[in-house]
């Protein structure tokens, strides 16, 4: 059968079609994995967990950046928390996230280029994960409110699209209630291509829809309104200084000269390649001239972004984190190169192999670097055919080079866990949980937690004094920023100087530091922070009684 064929059969049978973003969202997550509380989630669950139980984490002043909320997205599993299945509720949630940003993504190649092809391409595509600037993919590997949130937003650029403009803002309205940073993001991109088309959008209907989008935000809106948080103007080197060396380099400097940020730029820069090579010439009142509107808005939203940390660091601006708006460009060049691939192909424009090539590079490479490099050299060597044995060599070794890579630095670690790993880390964690006070104070080392690794608070509902992940929510709260530093240099000494932009260099800068301590100097720290226990990893054990021991950690009493 055909590809034709597929996407003919799928044209006229929607079953078939959520047989295939149900099945796209199953293999999607078997790629990328599944975890639970890492990450993001390392910030999210605990602030959560002390919503719903007050009395944990008590004087806990990093927990205490909760208030006031700005998301209502964690609230809604509080009750499951209550009742025990926390995690179970949180994979469902994931999978239907997955499901549904499938869904959207072919809702959306239709709506662009009116071919089923285009859109079994762009499926595809989005199976495997992909990068562009930020080294965010489009599916992650846990459920965040980023992640529940963009299934929504691209369903609103659908509805814009379609004409459908009250509708595609009232959403936009209700999706910044879960994540407004993402939903703000969107707004601009639609207000601009509205603006700039006003005489076809029509102002009474921009105005309405407008209107639509605070109504729908009107919850967030209050409760902003209520706290008594006003957007600050301010200018902040230091903070940005900090918290882009120690963690978040890449979102706001991805033009640096670090070899993996360089590498993911390339292939942000390749995804407007993309986009450039397969962008067809619009009529007034095509979707395309909408979207390439969108595009503009999002690509002057990066730059601004870019400028911002450069040259003037706004707090509210940096805040925003702007820059990830270049997720949609990222998104817009995998549509539109799945829509060139198949209209070249029902065109009969395009010889197999070469189809093979650039399909197959395009689906399965994780960057956009190389479908982009392979078309280049279609388009000026112009080979008359191509040895399928060749092609699958290319597409392979796509594969294998990006994977290579993730795999080297640590950022790909494939498998469904539901529940959290069960590690020697872990072990400890529930073992204070389960044999120390709710208020008790830990020492733990300051760099665990990271990408696959949950941090001290998440299962052990214990407080701790401080790790660099924490950085995480700095960049959303810089009147935090002083007691991070202040307790960072207590339990690591000389290990924020050496912060260079390389996350894992932070940790592992942090970590020999806590291990250079003194025992006085841990007793210091442990008096003024009225910490009870001090957590280590062998063989790094210290004068102190211990309390529990398992095959790689250490709690010792520090009173």
């Amino acid at each position: 059968m055909s590809l034709s064929d597929i996407s003919g059969r799928l044209a006229t049978h929607a079953g078939l079609r959520h047989l295939l973003f149900l099945g796209a969202a199953l293999l999607s997550m078997l790629l990328i994995g599944y975890q639970f509380g890492t990450f993001d989630q390392v910030v999210h669950i605990p602030f959560m967990k002390a919503a719903a139980n007050p009395s944990l984490y008590p004087g806990d002043e990093f927990v205490a950046l909760r208030n006031p909320p700005t998301s209502f997205f964690w609230v809604l599993f509080i009750p499951f928390y209550r009742w025990g299945i926390l995690e179970v509720s949180l994979f469902v949630f994931h999978c239907l996230a997955t499901y549904l940003t499938f869904w959207a993504v072919w809702s959306l190649s239709i709506s662009l280029f009116k071919d089923t092809l285009a859109g079994v391409l762009a499926v595809l595509a989005f199976i495997f994960p992909h990068f562009g600037f930020l080294g965010f993919p489009v599916i992650e590997f846990s459920l965040l409110n980023r992640t529940f949130v963009l299934p929504f937003l691209l369903f609103a650029i659908n509805l814009y699209l379609n004409k459908r403009h009250k509708w595609a803002f009232l959403l936009l309205g209700l999706a910044a209630n879960f994540h407004a940073l993402s939903a703000g993001m969107v707004f601009m991109m639609l207000l601009f291509a509205s603006l700039v088309e006003v005489k076809r959008v029509g102002l009474t209907t921009l105005f309405q829809a407008v209107l639509l989008c605070i109504l729908g935000a009107a919850p967030l809106v209050l409760l902003m309104a209520g706290s008594g948080r006003v957007l600050d103007w301010s200018l902040r080197p230091e903070w940005l200084s900090v918290v882009a060396r120690g963690i978040l380099y890449q979102v706001f400097f991805p033009f640096s000269t670090i070899p993996y940020i360089l590498l993911l730029t390339l292939g942000g820069c390749s995804a407007v390649g993309l986009i450039l090579v397969s962008q067809p010439p619009h009529q007034p009142d095509d979707p395309g001239r909408a979207t390439w509107l969108m595009l503009s808005a999002a690509s002057v939203i990066f730059a601004v972004g870019i400028l911002t940390a450069l040259l003037l660091p706004v707090t509210v601006l940096i805040e925003l984190q702007l820059n990830r708006a270049s997720l949609f460009i990222l998104i817009f060049a995998y549509l539109y190169f799945a829509g060139y691939l198949a209209q070249k192909y029902r065109a009969g424009q395009m010889e197999k192999t070469h189809f093979g090539l650039l399909a197959g590079s395009f689906i399965v490479s994780t960057s956009p670097i190389m479908p982009l490099v392979f078309w280049g050299i279609i388009r000026w060597l112009k080979p008359r055919k191509l040895r399928w044995s060749i092609v699958t060599t290319c597409v392979a070794g796509s594969l294998a080079v990006f994977l290579a890579v993730a795999l080297a630095l640590g950022v790909w670690s494939p498998g469904i866990y539901v529940f959290p790993r069960q590690t020697s880390w872990l072990d400890v964690q529930q073992w204070a949980q389960e044999n120390t006070p709710i208020d008790a104070v830990f020492i733990t080392p300051p760099e665990k937690g990271d990408i696959y690794e949950p941090d001290w608070r998440v299962f052990s509902e214990r407080s701790s004094v401080i790790s660099v992940i924490e950085l995480l929510e700095v960049a959303l709260a810089p009147e935090y920023l002083a007691t991070w530093q202040e307790r960072f240099t207590a339990l690591a000494p000389g290990a924020l100087e050496q912060f260079n932009g390389i996350y894992f260099e932070s940790d592992r800068a942090a970590r020999r530091a806590f291990y250079n301590l003194t025992d006085q100097a841990l007793l210091d720290a442990a008096t003024r922070y009225h910490a009870a226990y001090l957590v280590v990893e062998k063989p790094n054990l210290r004068d102190f009684p211990i309390v529990y021991e398992n095959q790689d950690y250490v709690i010792h009493s520090i009173r």
